[in-house]
């Protein structure tokens, strides 16, 4: 009496260390089981990366037809959670075609995802993505805690740049770099961070003696704005800092003559009008 043939496996499932010739194996068994695999490693279903990620070659692939291999392109985020519903799908149409779906490669939480019945959390929200985006951190970081940031990225490009900028960084390194770069760049991140809190410290210490004298005390900056307006003048003029600042002198105060009650613009030509207009000269 002859020896029984066991019946195929409904799922087979191919793992092992990694460079152990896992996808050779995987690609053999599906020739003599009429199989088709379900590849698991996150970074071959990017296309692009074949190189990369040591893709099944075209060759391989017209062979033995291959899942969830080149379904995303660069631009598309992903997650073993999504990688665990594109891969059940593809073991149950598999299997719904009376083939061998054969589990092969990867990463073991991509294998236990295809194999299992995992529980996965929702995907974050915006919000959340936000928070985990570098720049975003980075900002936070030194808006709400005070700590100086240098950044160590591998982009170059122009939009990365200009992101950069607006979050302004005390030191930008790109990778690859030496060790003495990254020593020099957070040793004069540091000293501009210290030198930046001591110019803020005593900007603070003249606003708040300027809010305590017993004085009007008005300051504009080149064009005219308005950038200090102390509690006083707020009393003198009627108008609050608040409205004040940024806005051009001459348009908050006027300078009127005591005696015949003219008003001059505040300029260099109406203080010379209303010299002439107190010396009875007349404009």
């Amino acid at each position: 009496m002859g020896a029984t043939v066991p019946a195929a496996p409904r799922v087979l499932g191919v793992f092992g260390p990694t460079a152990t010739g896992k996808s050779a194996v995987a690609h053999g068994l599906a020739l003599r089981l009429d199989g088709e695999i379900v590849v698991c490693d996150p970074f071959q279903r990017y296309r692009g990366l074949e190189i990369a990620a040591d893709s099944p070659r075209p060759a391989e692939r017209a062979e033995v037809p291959y899942h969830v291999v080149g379904d995303l392109d660069l631009t598309r985020s992903s997650s073993a959670g999504a990688f665990a519903v594109a891969a059940h799908a593809a073991v149950d149409d598999i299997l719904a075609r009376g083939r061998v779906p054969i589990v092969a490669g990867g990463t073991g939480l991509y294998l236990r995802a295809a194999l299992c019945d995992l529980a996965f959390p929702s995907p974050p929200d915006e919000a959340v993505r936000a928070w985990a985006d570098g720049l975003v951190a980075a900002e936070k970081i030194q808006k709400e805690l005070n700590i100086p940031v240098v950044f160590l990225t591998a982009n170059s490009d122009r939009n990365t740049a200009e992101k950069v900028k607006n979050t302004r960084p005390y030191g930008y390194l790109l990778k690859p770099f030496q060790q003495s770069e990254l020593y020099t760049a957070i040793e004069t991140g540091l000293y501009k961070h210290q030198t930046e809190t001591a110019l803020r410290e005593s900007e603070r210490w003249l606003t708040a003696t300027l809010d305590h004298i017993n004085d009007g005390v008005v300051s504009v900056d080149a064009d005219g704005k308005v950038v200090l307006w102390n509690p006083v003048a707020e009393l003198l003029t009627g108008f609050r800092r608040r409205a004040a600042l940024g806005k051009s002198l001459s348009s908050l105060i006027h300078l009127t003559c005591a005696t015949s009650g003219k008003f001059f613009p505040l300029s260099a030509a109406g203080i010379n009008d209303l010299s002439r207009e107190l010396k009875g000269e007349g404009l």
